[in-house]
């Protein structure tokens, strides 16, 4: 007849070790979770133990990257793995283990990826929205999303790598400001391809782009500071000088064109942003 002892010792607020001792084939009755608030708690049979984030002991394991290893008694499924690596040498970790459950901050800001949940799987991230707020953490707020086209009076567009927000009426200097709030600049146009999407959206007459020379009479820059490597200056070539207009507007044939900055023109804003 079999005969099964369990012996189980108890230390400071119900940390537990079993030993079983059988004569014949047996099981142990399993622990319940222990769940820690302070170090002392996880200091046992003369073993060092650390309370570790999420709430659970943790012991030195020189096989750990991190050092230390939940104890057995930890939750599943972060029982008798690894905690994750930290560099601060208090008592918590920032996540749990490459089982367990994901750290926080593991989403990375401005790449509107959403990092790694514990099962692997990326975490969702949530789609930008019409409120002001950078919903998605990338870095741009009211940007276009497959729920947000239109908002504050601006048409949102995506095209190869940026984003694009065609904005109501106002002056060059007027709409540059608007672009900023959004985390972008009045566009930048780097290639036929791109100045066709835009001349393919842009209203009647001539919409503001970010091309001028208010700088510097007759050197035309764009106003986030891009190279001018494409160009498509009506009559193919840049305007004469003129102190009376510095400010860029492509129209419906794609064409440039250097406008008084006070007119008043819809303008596109763009910045940079994964398709």
């Amino acid at each position: 007849m079999a005969v099964l002892v369990c012996f189980v010792f108890r230390f400071a607020f119900r940390l537990a070790f079993g030993a079983c001792v059988g004569l014949a084939t047996a099981a142990c009755i399993q622990a319940e979770p222990f769940a820690c608030e302070d170090d002392e708690q996880c200091m046992g049979l003369g073993q060092p133990g650390r309370c570790v984030e999420p709430g659970f002991c943790a012991h030195p394991d020189e096989g750990c990257p991190s050092g230390l290893r939940f104890s057995r008694f930890a939750s599943e499924p972060l029982a008798s793995t690894c905690t994750m690596p930290t560099d601060e040498p208090s008592s918590s970790t920032e996540g749990s283990s490459s089982e367990g459950s994901s750290s926080e901050g593991s989403s990375t800001a401005g790449s509107g990826s959403g990092g790694s949940s514990s099962s692997g799987d990326p975490i969702p991230v949530d789609p930008e929205e019409c409120d002001g707020i950078d919903n998605d953490g990338d870095g741009l707020v009211d940007e276009w999303s497959e729920i947000n086209e239109q908002c504050n009076d601006c048409d949102l567009f995506q095209h190869e790598g940026s984003a694009y927000w065609r904005c109501s009426n106002g002056r060059w200097t007027d709409v540059q400001p608007v672009c900023e709030s959004f985390g972008a600049n009045l566009a930048s146009i780097q290639s036929a391809d791109e100045n066709l999407f835009l001349a393919l959206r842009t209203l009647s007459g001539a919409n503001w782009i970010g091309i001028n020379d208010i700088g510097d009479e007759g050197v035309y820059t764009w106003v986030d500071g891009a190279p001018l490597r494409y160009t498509n200056w009506s009559g193919g070539t840049p305007p004469g000088d003129n102190l009376d207009a510095n400010c860029g507007g492509i129209n419906t044939q794609g064409e440039w064109s250097i406008f008084n900055c006070t007119n008043s023109r819809a303008g596109f804003c763009e910045a940079p942003h994964p398709d």
